[in-house]
């Protein structure tokens, strides 16, 4: 019975250590997801910025001769910042990039230990059931043993019945 408990308590343990590796992954899923849609709109967000860098350099071309709305200078600062904004969006692209792949290889990692753990709960399980399926194997061969002992008494006690009689 004692190596029953102590399979039951290891058990519990298994089932604590699983459930860490899983909360893990989870976190880490969840991180991941986060970077994806940082990723994703730094890629939006460079092509609308491109867009942008194109209509500045082409603002002064579909103009009238005597449009006061365009100004020359007004024009290349929106296009310089266009341009900073771009450069500075490219770098986070890449870093976010960077951090993505890392998140996703500790993702694998991740997984593989929760499956470790979930494999190791579940050979704890087999093992406290076969444990289970061998004492109850005992308990009826006790059972089996006492009723063989209590059929033989009573056998015994008819047989000293008729010679006494």
């Amino acid at each position: 019975m004692s190596k029953s408990r102590s399979i039951k308590q290891l058990l519990r343990v298994r089932h604590l250590e699983e459930e860490q590796c899983r909360l893990r992954l989870e976190s880490a899923l969840v991180e991941e997801q986060t970077l994806d849609r940082a990723w994703s709109f730094a890629l939006r967000r460079s092509h609308a910025l491109r867009g942008e860098i194109n209509s500045a350099m082409f603002a002064g071309i579909n103009e009238s001769p005597g449009c006061t709305s365009c100004n020359p200078a007004d024009t290349l600062l929106k296009r310089r910042a266009a341009e900073f904004e771009s450069a500075s969006n490219q770098r986070a692209i890449v870093v976010l990039r960077g951090r993505l792949d890392e998140s996703r290889e500790r993702i694998e990692e991740l997984r593989g230990e929760y499956l470790e753990a979930r494999v190791k709960r579940m050979q704890v399980e087999t093992v406290l059931a076969e444990e289970a399926v061998r004492e109850a194997q005992i308990a009826g061969r006790r059972q089996q043993t006492a009723l063989d002992d209590w059929f033989g008494s009573r056998t015994a006690q008819a047989k000293l019945k008729k010679r006494a009689v």
